[in-house]
């Protein structure tokens, strides 16, 4: 899931300061630096280990902050979703987290359309 986590992150505008080598995609963490926004304040902080499309904390963070709703069909596969209209944003996967990351990526590319 190594590019789904980049998109996230890459969809969030925050800047990536070392990858994971492509012959080890699972093995080594993605590092990145983020620059949080609070106001009239920038935190700018490192992570490592961000790997929101297995990682259910991070996934969690995203699914609140872009408040996305979660839908499962018989077939396993998940929907998120920001609103259940049609043409809205929304992301699929085989997991929850899978499919949050997808959405987020989707509403971001939506925001810098309309913008």
């Amino acid at each position: 899931m190594f590019d789904l986590d980049r998109q996230v992150v890459e969809a969030q505008g925050w800047e990536i300061v070392e990858t994971r080598p492509e012959s080890l995609p699972d093995l080594i963490p993605l590092r990145i630096w983020v620059d949080d926004t609070e106001g009239d304040h920038i935190h700018k902080y490192c992570v490592d280990d961000y790997a929101p499309s297995t990682n259910m904390e991070q996934a969690g963070e995203l699914l609140e902050k872009y408040q996305l709703c979660l839908l499962s069909n018989d077939e396993g596969s998940w929907h998120a979703v920001e609103h259940i209209f049609e043409g809205a944003p929304h992301g699929e996967g085989k997991t929850w987290m899978e499919a949050v990351c997808r959405a987020v990526v989707a509403i971001e590319k939506e925001v810098t359309k309309d913008a």
